[in-house]
């Protein structure tokens, strides 16, 4: 039987982890050092917001993203962005933030073709050179997912697979279950967000 500090001290434990996690969505920064979209507006990130994304290059061509989205468990699920000339999803490149078979949240580059999500047709090594994790959790069923991409993917990547971005974007977030099995991938979302106008990512 655990013992009263045992449990105390498990209780600091999850207090400290899941306040690391929040702070690292720094609202403080908006506007200044990086580009942000919440839905709704003015949310507060891990309390009021169904969405929340931020955006920051860096001087060595990357972007690092921030991505945050409500999920309905704590794996098997994703949030994630759509790039896209036009208001929708159909179109649209995607950055995922996906747990795929029970596994740790990680970044993923997805695309839509039409109303379906395919995964990127690129082996894994292409893949992290695009695209990295930084770090993954979830809290207060809040997945919270900070990668870093490319601001140029290779030449031979079509741009309707991974789109460049230094251009301007509609930003679309949505989140929902993933497909289990041999062949994981991005399920129809249920809700989404699309920024009112184009945002230039740079």
């Amino acid at each position: 039987m655990a013992s009263i500090l045992e449990v105390v001290a498990l209780f600091v434990v999850m207090f400290l982890r899941k306040e690391s996690v929040a702070q690292n969505f720094s609202t403080s920064e908006c506007g200044n050092s990086k580009g942000c979209l919440f839905q709704p507006n003015n949310c507060i990130p891990f309390q009021t917001c169904a969405y929340a994304m931020s955006y920051s290059a860096t001087n060595s061509g990357d972007v690092i993203f921030e991505i945050l989205g409500q999920v309905t468990a704590p794996y098997n699920t994703y949030v994630a962005l759509g790039f896209n000339n036009a208001a929708q999803m159909d179109g649209a490149t995607v950055t995922a933030c996906a747990s795929y078979n029970g596994s740790p949240f990680l970044g993923r580059l997805t695309y839509n073709p039409a109303t379906y999500n395919l995964n990127v047709p690129i082996d894994q090594n292409t893949q992290s050179n695009i695209l990295q994790t930084i770090y993954s959790g979830v809290v207060n069923n809040t997945l919270y997912c900070k990668v870093t991409q490319t601001i140029s993917p290779p030449s031979n990547i079509p741009s309707n697979f991974v789109a460049p971005l230094n251009q301007t974007f509609y930003i679309l977030m949505v989140s929902g279950p993933t497909q289990t099995g041999n062949n994981p991938a991005l399920l129809k979302h249920s809700t989404h967000y699309i920024s009112p106008q184009m945002v230039n990512l740079l």
